[in-house]
């Protein structure tokens, strides 16, 4: 018979390191949600404007992107962000089920623009985490 042993070393840090980033996730959510408020805030108010319409009348006054904002809810175990615009009269323009006939094809909508940022927050999350086992 043959016998022999195997010493895992670093086991135990690797394991407290684990623990200590489980007790930490919900503020490691929080923090990167916050960071993901504050970028898609900014993407969302840089996006571009359509063209105007030949013989387009309506002067715009970019109301609708000096108006976005973000707001992180905490929650127990994973946080939750709210992105909205306080524009009167946004739903027209960049609303998913709301969008006027006139805008359809020519604007984009926050729903598609949120839905599109969706995979950076979780790639940071899944960073943060890595970042947090690996450095502590």
């Amino acid at each position: 018979m043959l016998d022999f042993d195997i010493e895992l070393k670093g086991f135990s840090k690797t394991t407290l390191r684990w623990q200590k980033t489980l007790a930490q996730r919900a503020a490691i959510a929080q923090e990167e949600l916050n960071k993901f408020g504050e970028a898609a805030v900014q993407k969302l108010a840089g996006e571009a404007y359509p063209a105007q319409l030949p013989n387009q009348k309506y002067v715009r006054t970019f109301l609708l992107r000096n108006r976005f904002q973000w707001k992180a809810r905490p929650l127990q175990k994973a946080g939750r962000i709210l992105l909205s615009n306080t524009a009167p009269r946004r739903r027209f323009a960049i609303g998913k089920k709301s969008q006027a006939r006139i805008h359809q094809g020519r604007w984009w909508t926050m729903q598609d623009k949120v839905v599109g940022y969706t995979p950076a927050l979780h790639r940071a999350l899944l960073a943060a985490y890595m970042e947090r086992l690996t450095n502590g």
